[in-house]
């Protein structure tokens, strides 16, 4: 998931139900320290399957309700509180957990107890996932779980039948995915699941089988010295945009 910054304030659009002829009215609501934010710089947003906004900032992980925000920081004394207050990213997880990317490593937060489990290793396995890291974690249209275990290729968990399906950096036939580490996946507006790898290839995975249906290898890197670690992004018209993580703007549009 991208870092969203916000330095000065923190701004959320809510889109109001009253309508003025066949116009919607929108409106903004500012929330801020004034308003309980623990701090004014966001890192990562989520909206959960309950409603729920996560805000990862860079002093604690804040929960908003609509009305309060409930902050979650560290305490050096209990080993159940967050690893560290800098949050980086927000994932949700099978059963309403979330996966949590800090400064300091991973953790998954338990909504039922409340706490946080700091070695995610024993959980993963649980999901047959052997990826040493993750990085992105998308939901599907069909409920099931994408995880991007970056070396080790892309892990489709399927709750329903407890089942995982692994597409490994494989490389040697036209449906696997390609052969360089994920950098990041992606889900368009029309359920479609995206990846682009470090070398700059993008590909349209097929939600099913997890088989590569479309390659695009207009920007892709020859020099593994370029390989770097890049961002996709897909609008609502289905067009498709990588970022470079150092730049923190949208470049250009890539061709489909």
């Amino acid at each position: 998931m991208l870092q969203q910054r916000l330095l000065v304030f923190l701004t959320i659009i809510l889109i109001s139900a009253t309508c003025f002829g066949q116009q919607n009215q929108i409106q903004f609501a500012r929330l801020d320290l004034s308003n309980g934010l623990s701090h004014n710089q966001v890192n990562a947003i989520l909206k959960d399957s309950k409603g729920f906004m996560w805000f990862g900032t860079l002093s604690g992980l804040n929960r908003y309700d609509g009305y309060q925000f409930k902050t979650f920081k560290n305490d050096p004394r209990d080993s159940t509180t967050i690893v560290d207050d800098f949050v980086t990213g927000i994932f949700e997880l099978p059963g309403h957990k979330l996966y949590l990317e800090t400064r300091s490593g991973p953790n998954i937060y338990d909504n039922i107890s409340q706490r946080f489990v700091r070695d995610v290793k024993p959980y993963l396995k649980t999901l047959n996932i052997t990826a040493s890291a993750i990085r992105d974690i998308i939901r599907d249209d069909d409920g099931n779980f994408w995880f991007n275990g970056l070396e080790a290729g892309v892990f489709k968990y399927n709750p329903a039948t407890k089942s995982t399906l692994h597409l490994k950096n494989a490389g040697e036939t036209k449906n696997a995915l390609d052969q360089t580490p994920v950098s990041a996946i992606q889900k368009d507006a029309e359920g479609n699941i995206w990846v682009i790898h470090r070398n700059k290839s993008i590909e349209l995975l097929d939600r099913k089988s997890g088989k590569v249906q479309k390659r695009i290898r207009n920007y892709q890197l020859k020099k593994t010295s370029e390989f770097q670690d890049f961002r996709l992004f897909v609008d609502q018209d289905l067009d498709l945009y990588h970022e470079h993580p150092t730049w923190h703007r949208l470049l250009f549009p890539c061709e489909r």
